[in-house]
């Protein structure tokens, strides 16, 4: 408007990988974009907008696996008189192109336990109707779609923000650990949760819960945003109890200790969110339009770090092909952990759920709400 002054900064990041293996096409893409938009007049009136999304994207010839999540914070008014919004959204989708029923079946298996549920269910029974009846089996694989909305209103992210940092990372690791278990018990013996179990009692101490031993055992990792532990240096592994030189890169502990380590970094991850959100408000509520050029820069620098935060949970999957991997464990864990943190029973928490093409707006829940 006229008489406004305005200061805008936008970052659009995206990291993409594509490869051919044997005549099959694999892609890979990252998109994380942080925006951010102030206006101020001589009044003192100001209006501010911030979003971060990060959009992760896995598509091979036997499955496509998104997720998507986005915060945006708006406020209107004179400094120290306005107040702070944050909207947030996501979701997690999985659709088959050619898979066998063994992975479908896992895949329906995966999506109900991190739901909080147990058992087998019928897709073809829950969706019903003549779309669902009339299809061949190879067809209705191909067709049908599994997702994991969540969405909070600003109030319920207001609790999120109020939410004491210790809950957070216990519901972290309880989370991640059902989920881990759920999408891993047939390939790792002890399941993920008895593993780190095991190695936290080993190292000792003297903790009021069991969780909260397992936290202060993630919190001996090294602190990173990388996803994997291949660069851990010796001294990473001394300080978890363990021998480093039994250490060999591509071996089964390796790999075991790659998944708790990203498993510590989802429990940094969380608090880093609600940190650097709150940090954000504080900003967005001291600007004017004297201190709006220095606001705006230090504001966008906490833009910044809300979206490499959210993307460490915003991952469609953690392998390319996805075989041992039904549902994005990250994402499924945070889904739970922020329905928890304001105060949603989970289950159901965030409800995931089947649709066929054509019937997006009469989805099925996969758990009873």
């Amino acid at each position: 408007p006229d008489g406004w002054l305005l200061l805008a900064s936008k970052r659009v990041s995206t990291l993409s990988l594509n490869i051919n293996l044997l005549g099959f096409s694999i892609t890979n893409k990252v998109t994380k974009v942080s925006d951010l938009q102030l206006q101020a007049d001589l009044a003192g009136n100001v209006l501010a907008t911030g979003k971060s999304t990060v959009h992760s994207d896995v598509q091979n010839y036997w499955t496509e696996r998104h997720a998507r999540l986005a915060l945006t914070a708006t406020s209107q008014g004179k400094a120290g008189q306005a107040s702070v919004e944050f909207a947030f959204n996501g979701a997690y989708s999985a659709r088959g192109r050619d898979i066998d029923p063994d992975l479908f079946n896992a895949m329906q298996r995966t999506l109900v336990r991190v739901a909080g549920g147990s058992g087998e269910i019928d897709i073809r029974s829950l969706l019903g109707g003549p779309d669902g009846g009339s299809m061949d089996d190879k067809a209705f694989r191909r067709n049908v779609a599994f997702l994991l909305p969540m969405s909070l209103q600003p109030d319920e992210f207001g609790v999120f923000l109020d939410a004491d940092a210790a809950a957070l990372q216990a519901s972290v690791v309880r989370f991640g650990l059902r989920a881990l278990d759920a999408e891993l018990e047939e390939l790792w013996d002890p399941v993920p949760s008895r593993f780190l179990t095991e190695l936290a009692l080993e190292a000792g101490g003297n903790f009021p819960d069991p969780t909260a031993r397992l936290v202060a055992y993630l919190q001996r990792f090294p602190f990173s945003w990388r996803r994997n532990a291949s660069d851990m240096p010796s001294s990473s592994y001394e300080n978890l109890g363990l021998d480093a030189s039994l250490m060999k890169s591509g071996s089964p502990l390796h790999r075991k200790l790659g998944t708790m380590f990203r498993l510590a970094q989802l429990t940094r991850a969380i608090v880093e969110l609600k940190n650097q959100c709150r940090l954000l408000r504080d900003l967005m509520l001291s600007a004017n339009s004297i201190n709006l050029a220095e606001t705006e820069k230090a504001a966008f620098k906490r833009m910044g770090k809300v979206t490499d935060a959210l993307a460490n949970f915003s991952v469609a999957s953690q392998t390319l092909i996805g075989s041992d991997e039904m549902v994005s464990w990250p994402f499924a864990t945070f889904a739970a952990c922020m329905a928890q943190s304001v105060g949603r029973p989970v289950p159901p928490g965030f409800i995931a759920c089947a649709v066929l093409p054509g019937k997006e707006a009469t989805p099925v829940p996969l758990i009873a709400v």
